[in-house]
């Protein structure tokens, strides 16, 4: 039986939960926002939602760098004003991030709704989604992010003198930086499984009507790549910029605990920056990668059909002919920042 519209949402967004779910906890993204159909109301919350969080954040952010600036601690391993600068890179972005995803939110919901309309699509050509493999990712993307974040807030404490609130900005601040990366690549890892969907598809047999039905789809995935990069271009720009800084950050501390090794030198002070750099390293690798995936494999879509268009070349299926000469201009249709 052929699922209705309602259903294909519903798993969709089941398939996206865990990291919706902690996006909104965090204040990066309004949950209710992403609902498709919502009372006018709502539009209320979305606005008492990014005020709040940003507010708080406010408060957060100027409370830690106060008494980062008067903490005498860290004085004999690293310069102080390098690590309120560094220290107020990482939480600003706590700020602009609500806003920024508040700013964008409506792009999200016309993402979700034309991959809604897409996989239906898909479904009455009887092409079916793994909603269950999508949502195990993003379990395991989850589950990556709590471990990083939790060795991360303990390297951290060991090396700098917090209080129980600077803790949970750190905490916070830190998730933040790697969640918005990863609110990202999960829709992008959905389009991808559509995309080698409609590949498998064209690899089988099937008509010049079904040839341009799926070349179709992949004009309206490449779309949707386009709202998702507008939406979080701007969170994955600072992301990425923020933690290339970091990184040289991190690099700058490593340097200076080694040049300047004290008695009080511990484990943990050397752990940090090095676990640091590695996790950084990590995040922009996932991030690229999936990016990269999705690129080669939306780029097959054309060639495979040009590959099949021998086998109507001496046809009168127009519909084939036509699925042919458009494929020639879908290459250029997916990008990434």
């Amino acid at each position: 039986m052929l699922p209705t519209k309602d259903q294909l949402e519903a798993k969709l967004y089941g398939s996206l939960k865990p990291i919706t779910e902690m996006s909104a906890v965090i204040g990066l993204l309004p949950k209710k926002t992403l609902q498709l159909k919502k009372p006018k109301y709502w539009k209320l919350y979305d606005y008492v939602y990014v005020i709040g969080y940003t507010g708080l954040y406010l408060f957060f952010t100027v409370y830690t760098l106060y008494y980062l600036y008067i903490n005498e601690m860290t004085q004999d391993i690293i310069p102080k004003e390098i690590l309120v600068y560094a220290s107020s890179i990482a939480l600003m972005q706590t700020m602009i991030f609500p806003c920024v995803g508040f700013r964008f939110r409506h792009m999200i919901t016309r993402t979700i709704r034309q991959m809604v309309d897409i996989d239906y699509a898909l479904r009455m050509m009887e092409i079916s989604i793994d909603y269950g493999k999508n949502y195990r990712d993003n379990i395991i993307i989850l589950c990556s992010i709590a471990i990083s974040i939790i060795l991360r807030a303990i390297f951290s404490a060991n090396t700098i003198k917090l209080d129980v609130i600077q803790q949970v900005t750190l905490v916070v601040a830190v998730y933040m930086m790697s969640l918005v990366k990863f609110q990202y690549v999960a829709p992008v890892n959905c389009v991808l499984d559509r995309f080698r969907a409609i590949n498998r598809k064209l690899k089988t047999r099937c008509t010049g009507y079904e040839m341009n039905k799926l070349c179709k789809l992949h004009f309206r995935l490449c779309h949707c790549l386009r709202l998702l990069n507008t939406a979080f271009g701007c969170q994955i720009f600072i992301s990425v910029s923020c933690s290339f800084i970091r990184f040289l950050f991190q690099l700058y501390f490593l340097y200076n605990l080694l040049t300047k090794r004290q008695d009080t030198t511990s484990a943990f002070k050397f752990g940090t920056p090095i676990f640091y750099i590695i996790t950084e390293i990590v995040e922009i690798y996932m991030l690229v990668n999936v990016c990269a995936k999705t690129k080669r494999t939306a780029e097959k879509t054309p060639i495979i059909i040009h590959a099949l268009r021998a086998k109507f070349e001496f046809t009168q299926d127009e519909d084939a002919n036509k699925c042919c000469i458009n494929s020639s201009n879908s290459l250029h249709l997916v990008s990434f920042i």
